[in-house]
């Protein structure tokens, strides 16, 4: 998209067309604590419609213009513990699907949420650090998943499957014997399975057979 920078706003042009013609233009402020309460009207927008089943297409699709200089609130409101948790998983998802998982601030301060938040914002964290593919992630999530439980740990798991990193493979081994069948059951598919190698093949055959010889 063509920006133009004008004397209080940065305004965002794509080509208008019939399908688009409401998101054509997005005037974006230059002051931060305007953009904050931008970025945050649309996530509320965004939550509230999904909380009642419907698909938030247009108003998502406006914060998505908003482009880079979204991402430092949609990070303090995936960690934020005061906050909604519809307004966190909507914030969350932005760096599931867009290309602003990519942004450089993204990991470090998704490290930050992983280790100090709730476990809603170490779930969220952890979702974000999967797909952004990048190593950093694979010590801290493994710290997280010798102490995490229910959505938080199957998170933890997930994330570092989708990192196929083999130094998660040896924590991973102790939840084939977990008392919960789905997280059983998501070790060997999306973490042991997705991280493959001989590591893991190897781990899954022995595990196998202690248990037909017990």
């Amino acid at each position: 998209f063509k920006t133009l920078i004008k004397k209080d706003v940065i305004v965002q042009t794509g080509k208008e067309t019939k399908a688009n013609l409401r998101l054509s233009k997005i005037i974006i402020p230059k002051d931060p604590q305007k953009l904050k309460e931008m970025v945050m009207g649309y996530l509320r927008q965004m939550a509230e419609i999904t909380k009642n089943e419907g698909w938030p297409i247009l108003v998502s699709q406006r914060l998505a213009r908003i482009g880079r200089p979204a991402v430092p609130t949609l990070l303090d409101v995936v960690g934020d513990t005061n906050e909604a948790w519809w307004v966190r998983y909507e914030a969350k998802g932005f760096f599931i699907l867009t290309e602003f998982k990519d942004d450089p601030r993204v990991v470090p301060t998704a490290i930050k949420i992983l280790k100090t938040s709730d476990d809603t914002g170490k779930r969220f964290a952890a979702d974000i650090l999967g797909n952004t593919k990048d190593k950093r992630a694979v010590e801290p999530l493994i710290e997280v998943l010798k102490s995490g439980k229910g959505k938080e740990l199957i998170s933890t798991i997930q994330a570092l499957g989708k990192l196929e990193d083999e130094r998660a493979v040896e924590p991973m081994l102790e939840f084939l014997n977990d008392p919960d069948n789905l997280v059983r059951i998501v070790v060997v598919r999306d973490g042991l399975g997705d991280i493959g190698g001989d590591r893991a093949v190897e781990a899954l055959i022995k595990t196998l057979d202690r248990k037909s010889v017990g």
